[in-house]
């Protein structure tokens, strides 16, 4: 009988402890995802496009990253991610970090800022 009332002491206790610090954390990290469209220049050919919303995928809080808009000399892509994850500067460096698809050791994109 003792066991029993210390093996449902002992379970209440670690619920307790370990329940709590669970949803603490859920409450202190929500996730609201965010949509930007961000323009990029240097690109020179359509193989760019999935080159560089490959290289920003990678990211942790990426959701997605798509090309918005047709290869130009400035092309839009429709970013979304979690802020409290990874945040605009970050993106802004995976974008420009990007391997141009004829020239792969050079990176030529270039965000631009926002006005």
């Amino acid at each position: 009988m003792k066991s029993y009332f210390k093996m449902t002491a002992l379970i209440c206790l670690f619920s307790a402890a370990f329940g709590n610090v669970s949803i603490a954390q859920s409450q202190n990290n929500p996730r609201k995802d965010t949509i930007i469209t961000v323009k990029v220049s240097g690109i020179t050919c359509s193989g760019d496009l999935p080159i560089i919303a490959k290289r920003v995928k990678q990211e942790k809080g990426i959701i997605n990253c798509n090309a918005a808009s047709k290869a130009a000399a400035t092309t839009a892509f429709q970013v979304k991610y979690n802020p409290v994850e990874i945040t605009y500067g970050q993106i802004v460096t995976a974008i420009q970090d990007a391997p141009s698809c004829d020239y792969p050791d050079e990176r030529p994109f270039k965000v631009r800022k926002k006005k």
